[in-house]
């Protein structure tokens, strides 16, 4: 498009000359469309595209978004925050605005850092507000396990990785040979409420990410979490589909819906890679905690780590993956380790608390091409829960995130089911 205004621009100059028409003045261009002063849903999506993701797959995601906008209602807005190899900048979409930069930054912030984040927000409230909100949260992530590096002067419970202006996480490490910074998630929560809005969705298009410990730590920030217990595809969702059928849907759970049908069916996209998404209702959550709390009453993990390996798992425990930890199914964990009637219970809540759940009962996992996953679809809930390990304690470290079993105890899920007293 923009080789195809200059080619007429220089046309109409060219015809102008050979006219000698000294009084000849080529028009202004027409002022973009502006949103509505008031949105009725204004989303935002929050690009970590500072890493190898945004080598390619940002640029697929923005034209996909532009083709999805022309289905906005006249009432909604979306807006793109994206920080690649240039500076961050602001985008905004609606049904007749195709990705207008709106603002740039005038320096290169550290988008994983939290307090960018809530400035983020804080702008999009200012300059694009709405009846509510939606928050997608789009680049790599390792679920609830803390950050391995949160210094954010310098250039995986964590979001996304900055890790300079190349994007390389080979060769930008920092001084101390750490890949880019991360944001842990209950700092991301605490940036959240500090804005003061809260979310009617926070969407994680990145993996890990649908563990029960971030779930809780967010309960306070957002109406629903949705996202993945797995390691997603490496394309993620497919915008045109997900702008038109599930950001601004009514229903929260087209979400689920858009993408597990995208994922299934768009073969030339995504093979067979498989996909476990859910959305989680975080007013539900502190019950939650309660019952399996009360399930957890007499399963001693600290003394007597559980034989897991016939419950069905998310992710491997590998070195070649930093040892970041098993991601195993929270509902197929209580039935493993409680007693019937306790699963019972449990499972009665979760019934109230999971709103959708999709999952192709194989996935696949990595590192190798035929390595893929299997579970119990039936017997799983699409949310990940953690279970304590000794190979969390001999490989401690060999494992850039410390030891798991302590850290998981100083997440607010193990203080609420009551799992977080000190060895």
């Amino acid at each position: 498009m923009k080789h195809y205004i200059l080619t007429l621009l220089c046309a109409l100059l060219c015809l102008s000359c050979s006219d000698k028409d000294e009084t000849t003045i080529l028009p202004d261009p027409p002022a973009p469309p502006t949103p509505p002063a008031h949105c009725e849903r204004t989303v935002l999506i929050y690009c970590v595209a500072q890493n190898d993701l945004g080598i390619s797959t940002w640029r697929s995601d923005s034209t996909e978004i532009a083709r999805g906008a022309q289905y906005m209602s006249e009432d909604d807005c979306l807006l793109v925050y994206v920080d690649k190899a240039q500076l961050p900048r602001i985008y905004l979409f609606t049904s007749q605005i195709k990705g207008q930069l709106v603002y740039q930054y005038p320096d290169d912030y550290y988008s994983t850092n939290p307090e960018q984040l809530g400035s983020v927000i804080e702008y999009m409230v200012q300059h694009y507000p709405a009846n509510e909100y939606g928050l997608v949260c789009w680049s790599h992530s390792d679920g609830w396990i803390p950050s391995s590096n949160t210094n954010y002067t310098m250039s995986p419970m964590s979001f996304g990785i900055d890790v300079g202006p190349t994007g390389n996480m080979n060769t930008n490490l920092d001084a101390n040979g750490k890949v880019g910074s991360q944001m842990n998630i209950n700092e991301m929560a605490a940036a959240i409420e500090n804005t003061g809005i809260h979310f009617r969705y926070i969407f994680f298009d990145s993996c890990l990410m649908q563990c029960i410990e971030t779930c809780y730590d967010l309960r306070h920030a957002t109406d629903y979490v949705i996202g993945s217990p797995m390691p997603i595809p490496y394309d993620g969702a497919y915008y045109t589909n997900m702008v038109r059928k599930g950001l601004f849907s009514d229903s929260i759970e087209h979400i689920v819906d858009t993408y597990y049908e995208d994922v299934t069916t768009m073969r030339s996209t995504y093979d067979d890679y498989g996909l476990v998404i859910s959305s989680v209702k975080t007013d539900g959550l502190e019950e939650l905690a309660d019952a399996v709390k009360n399930a957890l009453a007499n399963v001693d993990w600290e003394n007597n780590y559980p034989d897991m390996q016939s419950v069905d798992a998310y992710y491997r425990y590998l070195y070649s993956y930093f040892y970041r930890p098993h991601y195993y199914d929270l509902k197929s964990s209580i039935k493993h380790l409680c007693a019937e009637a306790d699963y019972e219970t449990v499972c009665k809540v979760l019934d109230k608390v999971v709103t959708n759940y999709k999952a192709t009962s194989r996935f696949w996992v990595g590192p190798y091409n035929s390595d893929y996953a299997t579970i119990n679809t039936e017997l799983c809930c699409g949310i990940s829960m953690f279970v304590p390990q000794a190979a969390y304690n001999r490989n401690e470290s060999l494992c850039d995130f410390g030891n798991h079993n302590e850290n998981f105890k100083l997440t607010e899920w193990a203080q609420a089911i009551g799992k977080n007293e000190p060895n």
